[in-house]
């Protein structure tokens, strides 16, 4: 299957996926500061709860390759809705980057589809 094709198949996979609930920036600090992160800080709340309001993306299609490479590959934290709404960014940039280098995110990428089924929430 030719890369076009592929990345074809998958924006039409994913094309009412609506938005997440959570930033990627959001993801990046609890990747940051842990899974359990102490929300008891004011200024932790804060800086979440900024990073949700200043998110740039309104569909998994704005989020550009150099967004993906500045957060790097965060599935693993993601839960459901988050999950499904990332997921085809991921992939889209899995397929267009898989030779040139770009391991991290080609390898989380593809270590998160084999995790938890449910986290696919119908789209599988």
């Amino acid at each position: 299957m030719e890369e076009s094709e592929l990345i074809s198949l998958i924006e039409e996979a994913f094309s009412d996926v609506p938005l997440s609930k959570n930033s990627l920036e959001q993801y990046k600090i609890i990747d940051k500061l842990g899974l359990t992160m102490d929300f008891s800080k004011n200024e932790n709340i804060s800086l979440y709860e900024e990073a949700g309001l200043n998110r740039s993306d309104h569909a998994w299609r704005d989020l550009s390759d150099d967004i993906l490479k500045e957060f790097g590959c965060l599935l693993a934290h993601m839960k459901n809705n988050d999950f499904v709404y990332f997921l085809p960014a991921y992939m889209h940039y899995s397929v267009s980057h898989c030779l040139d280098g770009s391991c991290e995110i080609v390898l989380g990428t593809i270590f998160n589809l084999d995790i938890d089924p449910f986290k696919f929430n119908g789209y599988s």
